[in-house]
């Protein structure tokens, strides 16, 4: 029997009234109308997913309950990757998108998905997608929604990158303010462009004249596109300005009288 292909995308929800969970499903749901395919679990059942060898983009819902705490289901993963024999490196593998949950009417707004989004980070994971803080006291929907409809251009790009280089690269900047995010790359690309740099006082080689009128005459050499010279600007070339053409009607003014 042949093996079903992995899904393209991970999703790992920590809930603790069932919103994280509610969410996380409408994010597979959402996935497969797209043509994503994903896989969801409970952060809790760590016998079905494995974050140390995760090589898919991972998507994290996380709720906050008590005093900032952590939902109880995520408690074991938070404790896991709190450990502080880990290398701080551990995680470079991972790019990951997290949407927290919380109550601006409580203390420690959304801490349950900052803690793990903080240590995810100094573990050396990385974002491919900004972090959404969503607030039960104004709705969730207000930043769920506009979170959830940016999360499938930033996967599309991060997954082309993967399947290109073998290597997930960040398609967003790590932006974790509510409601706002920013396209980018967390890796530069590096281009090189080689460009002569132009001083004001010197003059562009064999394209202008100056005479001692400070006249500027052009030079007869046809000009092409370059990166490296420039063409002087229009307000110091002689404009030839065409005379105005020949009347063609003329027009004489008789005065008359009334009877």
């Amino acid at each position: 029997m042949p093996c079903e292909p992995a899904a393209d995308f991970l999703i790992l929800y920590g809930s603790q009234r069932g919103q994280a969970q509610s969410i996380a499903e409408e994010i597979c749901q959402q996935a497969a109308e797209r043509g994503f395919t994903a896989d969801t679990s409970c952060l809790s059942k760590v016998e079905e997913y494995n974050v140390d060898r995760e090589t898919r983009p991972v998507v994290f819902v996380v709720s906050t309950t008590g005093d900032g705490d952590p939902p109880d289901t995520a408690q074991k993963f938070v404790r896991r990757i709190k450990n502080k024999s880990l290398p701080c490196n551990c995680m470079s593998h991972l790019y990951y998108a997290l949407l927290a949950l919380g109550d601006t009417n409580y203390a420690n707004f959304c801490n349950g998905g900052k803690t793990i989004d903080t240590r995810l980070q100094q573990l050396g994971a990385k974002h491919f997608y900004a972090t959404g803080h969503a607030d039960d006291g104004t709705g969730l929907e207000v930043v769920v929604e506009p979170w959830v409809d940016g999360l499938w251009e930033a996967l599309q790009n991060t997954l082309s990158n993967m399947s290109s280089s073998n290597e997930p690269l960040a398609a967003y900047t790590d932006c974790t303010q509510n409601g706002n995010y920013k396209s980018g790359t967390d890796q530069e690309q590096n281009l090189e462009v080689d460009l002569q740099l132009l001083k004001l006082t010197d003059s562009p080689q064999g394209n202008v004249h100056l005479s001692d009128c400070s006249k500027v005459e052009t030079c007869s050499a046809t000009s092409v596109p370059s990166l490296k010279d420039s063409m002087p600007p229009l307000s110091e070339c002689s404009l030839s300005v065409p005379t105005l053409p020949p009347s063609y009607l003329d027009v004489h003014l008789v005065q008359t009288t009334v009877e």
